[in-house]
């Protein structure tokens, strides 16, 4: 996470993204121990217009969007000066601490 600037990851159980984590508050060990729910204000479906993603990332720094019905990629704000928008497909093992990758994952 560091390596590649990300605060957020997706964290995976049996290949299905079933939450997240934010980097400042992992100390080591089992990333699954850190891991926190979906709150459904902060996850939009891939169906949704894309007004409503920059609707959203006017209130928030990141967001979630679905595919095929689970979380499958991440959208957040740019870095300061940058004028891109970044989505990235989540997934890191609940119960790996070197960020395996989740199978059946999405990039966005």
């Amino acid at each position: 996470m560091e390596r590649r600037e990300f605060d957020v990851v997706g964290v995976c159980e049996h290949g299905v993204v079933t939450g997240y984590v934010v980097r400042h508050e992992l100390d080591g060990g089992v990333i699954g121990r850190h891991r926190r729910a979906f709150a459904s204000s902060g996850v939009l479906p891939d169906s949704e217009p894309l007004l409503s993603a920059f609707a959203a990332l006017r209130e928030r720094r990141h967001f979630f969007i679905t595919v095929f019905g689970h979380a499958g990629g991440i959208v957040r704000r740019p870095a300061e000066g940058s004028g891109a928008i970044l989505a990235v497909r989540l997934g890191v093992s609940a119960g790996d601490a070197d960020a395996a990758r989740c199978k059946g994952t999405v990039s966005g």
